[in-house]
């Protein structure tokens, strides 16, 4: 009786849920009508179970579901940035202007009646046309490791209103072997040449981003175990991002440059998606800690 009393109370939670056979549930319950004590605590059990409050937090297999579509979404969003950020900082390296001087873009110039004819050279693959201030025009002409790849060999020719036509050879250090800007047709009025220097504003924002990176940086590190120490660290992605895009976009330490709006449209484009890259990542490396430590998934 004693044994039977033992297998009985051991198959007790599987009959109350009704996850015993038909032969098993008859035994049990034969059992009970003849049983008092197996009987009172079979009872017991039962009102225990119906008096048993609900968790307050409970974890569902849909909560948990939720979870994992939630990190599954931002893994995808953070490789997507990811790639974005390296498929843009490749073409910057690829399409950024070599520019050529005078003797490698020049092939002839030819007065006509009205009008000068600037002929180039079929290493030039772009060229760009501006008015000076002194009423002349400059030219200056580039190619680009895209366009070698390519092996395309345009030949470009321009007509241009007589007048002082300078050639911006576009050199970022002064070298004695070249004499600044060439002049292909006109007089110049300056005796020792004219020279076209580079922008140099990219320079002030580098000097800004790098200045906030490391402000912000010695306030995370000292303020990292605060409650608000995260948007700290949030912040100090945002001048980091500008920092390391500027090092992509111009190759290096230094902003001087020729094309101004085009390497800031890109060190712009490159500087969002590395910031959105470098901060889905903390998070994910947030998140998954946070996975390992937690132990209810």
């Amino acid at each position: 009786m004693k044994n039977e009393c033992g297998a009985v109370r051991d198959l007790m939670p599987l009959y109350r849920d009704h996850l015993v056979s038909k032969e098993t549930a008859a035994f049990i319950e034969e059992h009970l009508e003849t049983c008092e004590e197996c009987r009172k605590l079979y009872q017991e059990e039962q009102e225990d179970s119906v008096n048993m409050p609900e968790s307050e937090d409970p974890v569902p297999l849909t909560k948990f579901a939720a979870v994992f579509q939630k990190k599954k979404r931002e893994t995808i969003l953070l490789f997507i940035s990811l790639a974005c950020t390296v498929l843009l900082s490749l073409f910057s390296w690829l399409s950024a202007p070599k520019f050529l001087n005078a003797s490698q873009a020049v092939a002839s110039v030819h007065e006509d009646t009205e009008t000068v004819s600037v002929q180039f050279t079929e290493r030039v693959h772009h060229y760009k046309v501006d008015r000076d201030p002194d009423g002349g025009t400059d030219i200056q002409c580039w190619t680009t490791v895209l366009d070698s790849l390519f092996e395309t060999h345009p030949s470009y020719s321009v007509s241009l209103e007589k007048g002082n036509i300078w050639y911006l050879n576009n050199y970022r250090s002064f070298d004695a072997r070249v004499s600044g800007d060439t002049l292909l047709y006109g007089e110049t009025e300056y005796e020792d040449g004219r020279w076209t220097l580079p922008r140099l504003a990219l320079n002030f924002w580098l000097l800004v981003s790098v200045g906030l990176s490391a402000l912000l940086g010695i306030l995370w590190f000292i303020f990292r175990r605060k409650p608000w120490g995260s948007r700290v660290r949030d912040l100090f992605l945002a001048p980091l991002s500008w920092t390391a895009a500027d090092l992509i976009v111009e190759r290096g330490i230094g902003s001087t440059t020729f094309s101004l709006m085009r390497d800031f449209t890109w060190i712009v484009l490159i500087a969002v998606f590395l910031f959105f890259t470098l901060y889905l990542g903390v998070r994910y490396i947030e998140s998954r800690r946070a996975s390992e430590e937690n132990t209810d998934f």
